[in-house]
């Protein structure tokens, strides 16, 4: 019987998802499977890309990211882009790649990372998939070609631009198997522009804001990021009472002023009463 291809991917989006932090035998399973689908263009297994000293972090809001752990001067080459970025000029081809992964887990993996340039869908088989987008410009310390556009001293989390090199609605196909794959049932951040293949509308993304909606870490209602002159700031408040009623913190201090008074009250009873016997 011949096995079924895989057309469709679903249900990525689940809770506790873990953002996993790969190691090398890990690494190992996406690269050894697009050597196969591409033995002429096959890669070193457990090398990667990076020429430079590096952590990968877990974001409250971009998720894995990659922080330095040296100084970075401008225009510094620290990617080879040789190593693990990786194309795909033909959709079977890529869905072919996807059928050799082991689990459900790496394959939405691959379509949280991968993105459409130059006609191709692309994606880095290493932990330059974890190079995350700032919004605001002031974030943004790496260039279209993946060098500092600045100096970056260590510690810095390093963020580009996806609007410089990600195309959207260039490949239909692709668009559509991503936001299916990761799609919130309860979403209505994305417009319902395709069908996936249970005839079902699917919320396809249009921009770089909208492609990083799919698979993003969600935002506790107690944490608030801002952003100042190009410094980020991540607060947290401590979660309080469920109340029935408005203006508790009002509420409280007169119960608080009641209590006091009563006291006071009682003190000033009893002592009468003493003077009184």
């Amino acid at each position: 019987m011949e096995n079924k291809k895989l057309e469709v991917i679903e249900g990525c989006v689940a809770s506790n998802y873990p953002r996993t932090i790969y190691d090398n035998d890990e690494w190992a399973v996406f690269q050894n499977a697009y050597n196969e689908i591409f033995p002429e263009d096959a890669g070193i297994v457990g090398t990667y890309s990076f020429l430079f000293d590096y952590e990968v972090q877990d974001h409250p809001i971009r998720g894995r990211t990659i922080v330095t752990k040296e100084d970075l001067a401008p225009n510094a080459e620290i990617w080879w882009e040789e190593a693990w970025h990786c194309s795909f000029g033909e959709k079977q081809k890529f869905m072919s790649f996807l059928e050799l992964l082991p689990s459900l887990a790496y394959q939405c993996e691959i379509l949280l990372w991968a993105y459409v340039s130059k006609g191709k869908v692309s994606v880095e088989l290493d932990p330059a998939s974890f190079f995350n987008h700032a919004d605001d410009e002031k974030m943004i310390n790496m260039n279209s070609s993946s060098r500092p556009n600045r100096f970056i001293r260590a510690g810095e989390e390093l963020l580009m631009n996806y609007s410089t090199f990600i195309e959207y609605d260039a490949l239909p196909w692709f668009d559509k198997l991503r936001s299916n794959a990761w799609k919130e049932t309860d979403s209505k951040s994305l417009r319902s522009s395709s069908k996936n293949e249970n005839g079902e509308g699917v919320a396809v993304y249009h921009n770089t804001k909208e492609y990083n909606l799919l698979g993003a870490p969600k935002q506790l209602k107690s944490q608030k990021v801002s952003t100042k002159n190009g410094v980020e700031e991540t607060t947290t408040t401590q979660a309080g009472h469920i109340s029935l009623f408005p203006f508790t913190p009002l509420i409280g201090t007169i119960g608080i002023a009641i209590f006091v008074a009563v006291l006071v009250w009682r003190f000033i009873i009893r002592k009468k009463v003493l003077k009184t016997g």
